[in-house]
């Protein structure tokens, strides 16, 4: 995990608003700085779950940052429709290559056998 906060550093007015006015509260407020900056270094590795389980934190607060973070343009996640057209594309993709593959294989073998016919 980074030592600097990322988040923090880059857009800094997103911390600003906090009980800076409530001195006594100041110690029951929550930091979420390591939490967001851990997000934004593994959310595309990791699911929730498992930021929640290595942080030891709670799920739902995971939940409520990682959608803070999107509110707030610093997440930018691909929607369900892209990630599956995305996916179909890989699959295509991955079709070709292996057709392309037989081809090859069978293009080889016809050379062979017709090595072995001629002798």
């Amino acid at each position: 995990m980074n030592i600097k906060p990322i988040v923090k550093n880059a857009k800094p007015k997103l911390y600003e608003k906090h009980t800076k006015h409530f001195s006594k509260a100041e110690i029951h407020t929550y930091n979420y700085v390591y939490i967001d900056d851990y997000i934004v270094e593994n959310y595309k590795t990791k699911t929730l779950k498992q930021m929640a389980h290595d942080l030891n934190e709670y799920y739902n607060r995971i939940v409520y940052r990682y959608q803070w973070l999107q509110a707030n343009n610093i997440i930018v996640t691909p929607s369900r429709k892209q990630r599956l057209e995305l996916a179909a594309k890989e699959a295509e993709l991955k079709f070709i290559e292996a057709y392309r593959d037989h081809v090859v294989a069978m293009s080889r073998l016809q050379a062979v056998n017709s090595n072995l016919v001629q002798l």
